[in-house]
């Protein structure tokens, strides 16, 4: 499992019986937020609201990107499907989405709502086979 730890500036892992617990990013992080996993490309995306920018890593803390950055943002939520990382922005109060390769910007929803707080994407692609119930 990986986590934020917002009060501290870092991004830890652990086994899921919390064995093996270890700080993977540590430096050139502000206040990360939420955290999403590409488990295709093996990496980790998160949103960091202190340094306006959505960041990657591997499993490892390695091989680190700024995917992007803007001064002003405030990334909060974060999702990932199809090489697109999707975020929610307190500042512009909105949903954003950019491409993880080009770093162009996607997607551009302004003014949702106030404070746009976790976000979740569905996509067909990514669901188990079978039939989907909705009550």
């Amino acid at each position: 499992m990986f986590w934020t730890d917002w009060n501290v500036s870092r991004i830890e892992r652990a086994d899921l019986d919390g064995n093996n617990r270890t700080v993977i990013i540590k430096t050139d992080i502000g206040w990360p937020n939420e955290i999403v996993i590409d488990y295709r490309g093996k990496k980790l995306y998160w949103t960091d609201s202190r340094l306006s920018r959505i960041d990657s890593a591997d499993f490892n803390g390695e091989n680190r990107k700024t995917i992007f950055q803007q001064k002003g943002l405030h990334p909060y939520g974060i999702s990932f499907v199809h090489n697109l990382v999707y975020w929610s922005d307190w500042a512009s109060q909105g949903i954003h989405g950019v491409n993880v390769t080009s770093g162009s910007l996607k997607v551009n929803y302004n003014r949702i709502g106030q404070l746009p707080m976790g976000l979740t994407l569905y996509d067909k692609s990514r669901q188990q086979p079978g039939k989907l119930y909705i009550s």
